[in-house]
């Protein structure tokens, strides 16, 4: 806990002292965050079977070249038993692809660990920097679960919202070659960030419309098999599980959209936000109905990808705020908000065996 206390409170507290900045300059201050950006690439990258499905992730990796391999010698209690093969990767392409990249120059799961956890922590700064002097405190308030609980835990999906948070940074700095290619490489590593496609595609003639659809036909007939999977595992009889915590992930998004929709004027809110803002509602409202079926694990899933949108409310506020003290308060209120989310998983979490204690191959 305590690795986990320091990672979260850490962003919070140069937070406190940039608003307050008495004792150390902009300098000063950067070379603490550079120091504590290397810190978590350390937790993150050299975690030794740390996360929910740290089994199917190494027997993936090591399944590329040997698919025969079996980790009845390194299975341990409390960690998800059940193995991937190769092929179910196939249809994402781009972690499939990384997967092999990384066995062929290493054939090792924790340098795999490690460029994952590299391109996690570049990816959600840049996204944070979008928001100015409101980076910190997004930082931090996205540690609390995206971090230590999805990116330590899921790796694939961690992923995928690694390239979209990359792919929104140059989607709000106007560079959309950029945020095209990193859109197209965040869901072809997980389905679930595919409606972000809407933000960078602009289609003005309907010949685009049925070129998208005949593509998206092809697509689907190609990987028929793995929708056919797909829908049997999440919405057929082939759920074997309902995800406990679904209710409170999904219902916590509803008070930042009502902040974002009712204090737009306030918040100075750009037309590209609006659009970012509608396709998140379109997001939410589907993973509402979701759980309104009690299919609670595709409507986690589906809003997994609003945490990003939950940070970039929370950055709005915080640049909004004009007082001292005001920006103190807030960031007091978030860390409290963040940390006691983490506590709450962590006392209701079926799987926290999985991430307690806390173990790094660089120490004992």
């Amino acid at each position: 806990m305590i690795i986990y206390s320091i990672i979260i409170i850490t962003p919070f507290i140069l937070n406190y002292l940039t608003v307050n900045h008495k004792y150390f300059n902009k300098i000063q201050l950067n070379i603490l965050w550079i120091g504590y950006l290397l810190f978590c690439l350390i937790i993150f990258g050299f975690r030794d079977r740390i996360g929910g499905d740290w089994n199917n992730y190494l027997a993936t990796f090591m399944s590329i070249v040997n698919a025969n391999y079996s980790l009845e010698a390194e299975m341990t209690f409390g960690f998800n038993p059940e193995f991937l093969n190769l092929k179910p990767q196939k249809d994402s392409i781009v972690f499939f692809l990384l997967n092999l990249f990384i066995y062929k120059i290493s054939k090792s799961f924790i340098v795999f660990n490690l460029v994952c956890s590299l391109i996690y922590i570049y990816s959600i700064n840049k996204f944070c920097s979008i928001l100015k002097v409101g980076n910190l405190i997004v930082f931090g308030f996205f540690t609390s679960y995206l971090a230590i609980v999805v990116h330590m835990g899921y790796v694939r999906q961690s992923l995928a919202i690694s390239f979209l948070a990359l792919s929104l940074y140059f989607y709000f700095k106007d560079k959309n070659v950029k945020s095209n290619i990193l859109i197209i490489f965040s869901f072809l590593t997980h389905i679930i960030t595919l409606p972000f496609i809407l933000l960078v595609y602009k289609v003005k003639r309907p010949i685009y419309i049925i070129l998208l659809i005949i593509f998206a036909i092809v697509g689907a007939y190609f990987i028929r098999d793995r929708i056919t999977h797909l829908l049997y595992y999440y919405l057929g009889d082939g759920i074997h599980f309902q995800s406990r915590g679904a209710y409170f992930r999904v219902l916590l998004n509803v008070p930042f959209f009502l902040i974002f929709l009712f204090l737009q004027d306030q918040l100075k809110v750009s037309n590209k936000e609006k659009k970012f803002f509608k396709i998140c509602s379109i997001l939410l409202v589907f993973s509402i109905l979701l759980l309104f079926f009690e299919r609670t694990t595709l409507a986690d899933r589906s809003a997994l990808n609003l945490i990003l949108f939950q940070g970039y409310v929370i950055g709005k506020i915080f640049n909004s705020l004009k007082m001292k003290y005001m920006k103190n308060i807030f960031i007091t209120l978030t860390l409290m908000y963040s940390y006691l989310q983490f506590y709450f998983w962590v006392i209701n979490s079926r799987f926290i065996d999985s991430w307690l204690p806390y173990k790094n191959i660089l120490y004992s």
